[in-house]
């Protein structure tokens, strides 16, 4: 099972590098992408 954990744990950092990459290279643009999406109004607001 320790092989298996260490593929997993370095698919994953690969997968954080590759997203922090991309992120660095196209600046602000993606968090854009998550404010489109609709907010959910079933919820109270908080405070």
């Amino acid at each position: 099972m320790a092989e298996v954990f260490g593929f997993v744990f370095i698919a994953l950092v690969l997968m954080a590098v590759v997203v922090y990459v991309v992120g660095r290279i196209h600046g602000p643009e993606p968090v854009e992408i998550a404010v489109e999406q609709p907010a959910r109004t079933d919820q109270p607001p908080l405070g």
